[in-house]
């Protein structure tokens, strides 16, 4: 497996004297999770069906058609399987991101050429270079954001060389819905594109991460495929259930998403505040986490440090010169006990 956040047993057993209890800061999920219900007992009892209420709910969540919606077992299937279905060619894919795609792409045969911002990108689209490509929309870990209107004057251009726009949308739940590319406030096209694919997840915004539902977003080419390769009885009927519950529940998603921007600004402030000038300068905040990009033997020590207090927050390993360090939220308390490491910290490191 390849290195995540979330490894907190791990870091347990590397830092033995770290005080307890830990604070998780490392896998940018939300840290308010939506509140369960009581369920059924008859939920509990059924084998998983086929169900219209949940494509409904998605529907009207996402923004598109219920027939591009397809419930995955969190939507790591699709970024495992997706690569499979096209033909072998050169896909783009950005530089900082979730190492999971590169390693799917490139075992399905893919040559893998990386891109650093959208400047690069579009230079390789437009150069032919590349035959598919891979968005991470916010991008985690670099926050990077590329526009619906870039990406949907794209689509047609890689369409035309046989190639796919695949799009995973797995922070995008704490941004307007502008910003998603199968809303409705944005689609004006008569019928959806065929050759793009967006990933969803209900694991970061709404935190429920272990509850293993994505969905997958996507045209009538890749649809049939993506049902005929879906694992018998691979999504519980609890987990589409509670996934229904949850896309309808709006009340609950606005106080999130309010929740969720003024962590964000008051961790990115407490991190400018205590980070020397030149990190803080460098510093990339998405809607669910703040990245720290800098040489590695700095950034390394900084993690040490931390965890050597019980605090576990992401490392990236060194991307042509740069590493990084992710920061996830956490409440007032969490964001206390921060402040006080990072003061402990930048005494020992800068």
């Amino acid at each position: 497996m390849l290195n995540h956040g979330g490894q907190l047993q791990r870091a347990q057993i590397e830092f033995p004297q770290a005080p307890t209890p830990w604070l998780d800061l490392s896998t940018g999920i939300a840290p308010w999770s939506w509140p369960v219900p009581d369920i059924p007992n008859e939920i509990w009892q059924r084998l998983p069906e086929h169900s219209e209420t949940l494509l409904q709910a998605a529907r009207d969540y996402y923004g598109c058609y219920a027939w591009q919606v397809i419930p995955v077992p969190g939507s790591q299937l699709g970024i495992e399987r997706i690569p499979h279905y096209l033909e072998a060619g050169r896909v783009a894919i950005p530089l900082w991101g979730y190492a999971e795609h590169r390693k799917a792409w490139a075992y399905a045969g893919h040559s893998l050429c990386f891109y650093r911002d959208q400047e690069e990108l579009e230079a390789l689209i437009q150069s032919g270079q590349v035959q598919h490509v891979l968005v991470i929309n916010p991008n985690n870990p670099s926050a990077q954001m590329i526009s619906v209107s870039d990406l949907r004057r794209w689509q047609p251009l890689l369409q035309s060389r046989g190639g796919a726009l695949v799009i995973d949308e797995a922070f995008m739940d704490a941004l307007p819905v502008l910003h998603s590319f199968f809303s409705s406030e944005t689609d004006s096209e008569a019928s959806p594109p065929q050759n793009v694919v967006v990933l969803r997840s209900v694991g970061k915004f709404f935190g429920m991460a272990g509850l293993r539902l994505g969905f997958v977003l996507c045209g009538s080419a890749f649809a049939p495929k993506i049902r005929a390769d879906l694992p018998l009885w691979g999504l519980s009927h609890p987990a589409q259930w509670l996934g229904e519950q949850m896309l309808r529940d709006e009340s609950w998603q606005q106080q999130q998403r309010q929740r969720i921007q003024h962590y964000s600004q008051k961790l990115a402030k407490l991190l400018q505040q205590c980070l020397p000038h030149q990190h803080s300068q460098a510093l990339r905040i998405g809607p669910l986490f703040c990245t720290l990009l800098g040489p590695k033997g700095e950034l390394l020590s900084i993690y040490r440090q931390l965890a050597r207090q019980g605090i576990l927050i992401r490392f990236f390993e060194e991307q042509q010169g740069q590493a990084g360090l992710r920061f996830g939220l956490c409440d007032d308390s969490g964001l206390e006990r921060l402040r006080q490491a990072l003061a402990e910290t930048s005494d020992l490191v800068f």
